[in-house]
């Protein structure tokens, strides 16, 4: 038969009667066994023969940090159930403001071709251009999070090559970056590959974005390299802006956060979808920065054995 702390390893193993907590009783006082005892999961230890002052003591206890535990779970519950109201609510509002943009923007183009308008008013419309065309990547990203994050999203796989997803992604990014920073682009090439290419086009966008608008005004530089090896295609976005703090690197990729001061990075979603988009892929994305010398976002994907269905990637 089983002894004692079997016995409490098997409760602590099982969901149902693992928070409870434990007291062992035993005659064994040595070191070892009081060892083996806490490795079985025990709260407690206690030695014969009992003292009942003492036993009463422990045991209120281990009463008290499970009352503690038990809010803590609840707690835990009800910020769980928080934050789904607040995405579905986001949602909701994102998805009636993109019909409405849409419209705004198809209206500013008009106005940014006639020819009566005056120099001066044209500038302004430029800049409404560029802020709601910003405003609409957001939106989009806000909509596909969710259903990335509720598995209703299915990748579109299409053969194409990595010369015209970037060529895509900058004729989108011109609104977005303007022409204050030098822009270079190394790597890409006709060869055939299979991705999502609308996904990845805005993974691009919001990177390049990024770096635009974190690179100085005067001598700024932004960079664009792909290269690709016979199981991935790398790419690498670099700037030469003041860089990113290693503790605010660790929140870059989380939803609805800025981090600290750098919060030019990140609107608290578009680093959060292009995570999501990349690991829909089976990649990986990261940032390597070292203040004041500029910030490099990369991803990978692989060339072969991503997901193709319906996938929901890691959460935050």
């Amino acid at each position: 038969s089983p002894d004692g702390f079997e016995v409490c390893r098997r409760l602590k193993a099982d969901p149902t009667t693992g928070p409870i907590p434990i007291l062992l009783v035993t005659a064994l006082s040595n070191r070892e066994d009081r060892l083996e005892g806490i490795r079985a999961g025990a709260n407690d230890f206690i030695t014969k023969p009992i003292n009942v002052t003492d036993t009463s003591l422990r045991v209120r206890n281990a009463l008290r940090l499970k009352r503690v535990y038990d809010l803590s779970r609840r707690q835990y519950a009800e910020l769980q159930e928080l934050e789904k109201m607040r995405d579905s609510m986001v949602h909701m509002l994102v998805h009636d403001l993109k019909s409405p943009l849409t419209a705004i923007i198809g209206f500013q183009r008009l106005l940014e071709f006639d020819p009566k308008l005056e120099e001066r008013h044209k500038g302004f419309v430029t800049k409404t251009l560029t802020n709601s065309y910003r405003l609409l990547e957001m939106i989009s990203a806000v909509l596909d999070l969710n259903k990335i994050e509720q598995a209703d999203f299915e990748l579109t796989v299409e053969e194409t090559t990595t010369e015209a997803v970037v060529a895509a992604a900058l004729e989108s990014s011109r609104p977005l970056t303007g022409s204050q920073s030098q822009l270079i682009v190394s790597g890409a090439d006709q060869q055939p590959w299979s991705c999502d290419p609308e996904m990845i086009r805005r993974v691009l966008v919001n990177l390049l974005d990024n770096a635009a608008k974190y690179a100085p005004k005067e001598g700024g530089r932004v960079e664009l390299e792909l290269v690709r090896t016979p199981e991935a295609i790398h790419f690498a976005i670099r700037d030469n802006g003041p860089g990113i703090s290693l503790d605010d690197q660790q929140k870059l990729f989380q939803k609805f956060v800025q981090a600290g001061k750098r919060h030019r990075y990140s609107t608290g979603l578009g680093l959060a979808f292009c995570r999501m988009a990349v690991e829909a892929h089976g990649g990986q994305l990261g940032v390597r920065s070292e203040p004041p010398n500029g910030t490099e976002f990369w991803f990978r994907l692989p060339l072969e054995g991503f997901p193709k269905g319906k996938t929901s990637p890691t959460k935050n």
